[in-house]
């Protein structure tokens, strides 16, 4: 009866003491390392990988806290993550459903760019593989995708302070050079050649605006699919051109009716 009475009663949430969070979470972050190497055990010797499904609830209700947030990040957890996500040995993914709940953690979790170097395996690689990996589903790619674009405008967008460290230490400003040229001067005698020009002209000339120079970052690498075209000489061509005649809308049947007194003629005209 008390067993029953413990499953139906709402578990409690995880009470941890401020002083003790973060030997909590070392230790957390070192028992699922421990974990993904027990089951790649488990994998060479023909067994069942079912260590880190058994630790998955407890494992998202740890990176759902807030309070764990930075220090899950500090202790190694994107190593942690890297190994629960990567590839197996044979090639396969782990579990959609591990692999759901942790993309979905990963979003809360405050993820440095210093954190990303300093991970091995990397866990960058690990989560563009599974973006890139058409057996993936639709969901867990956009949420890498949406990973990869939060730690790529990390690591290409550098930090005010990076940016003047060097001319605080020097006690001077740097001087910042734009990349669009600056325009000639005006002078007399540039004047004077287009007012000749001007005259010559029996039309005034168009102004044109300048465009700015930019670097368009990611490069993207998608090509667009060559679609074939049916020739209109083969049947199929025919065909097609019949069909897209027959798919437009009958315009006779948008005019309004019009009856006349008589009753003989109807929507005439």
């Amino acid at each position: 009866w008390q067993s029953v009475l413990d499953s139906i009663r709402p578990k409690r949430g995880l009470t941890i003491r401020d002083a003790d969070v973060h030997t909590y979470v070392e230790d957390f972050i070192k028992l699922m390392v421990e974990i993904a190497e027990k089951d790649l055990e488990d994998l060479s010797a023909g067994k069942p990988m079912l260590r880190k499904m058994e630790m998955l609830p407890k494992a998202v209700e740890v990176m759902e806290k807030f309070h764990f947030a930075d220090a899950f990040v500090t202790y190694g957890g994107c190593r942690a993550l890297a190994m629960w996500l990567r590839d197996l040995p044979n090639g396969e993914m782990p579990n959609v459903h591990l692999r759901s709940a942790l993309l979905r953690c990963m979003e809360r979790l405050p993820i440095t760019k210093d954190a990303l170097q300093n991970c091995d395996p990397p866990l960058g690689k690990v989560v563009v593989k599974l973006q890139q990996n058409p057996k993936e589903t639709v969901g867990n790619r956009k949420l890498a995708a949406q990973l990869v674009q939060r730690w790529l405008r990390q690591v290409l967008t550098p930090k005010p302070e990076d940016r003047s460290l060097d001319s605080l230490i020097a006690g001077e400003e740097e001087e910042r050079t734009g990349n669009i040229t600056r325009p000639e001067e005006e002078t007399d005698e540039s004047l004077k050649l287009l007012e000749e020009d001007s005259a010559k002209r029996m039309h005034p000339t168009i102004p044109i605006i300048k465009g700015h120079e930019y670097v368009v970052r990611p490069v993207p690498t998608d090509q667009p699919v060559p679609r074939h075209k049916d020739s209109l000489e083969s049947n199929r061509g025919k065909l097609a051109e019949v069909l897209k005649a027959m798919s437009r809308p009958n315009k006779k049947a948008y005019r309004p009716y019009s009856v006349s007194i008589a009753g003989r003629t109807l929507n005439a005209h």
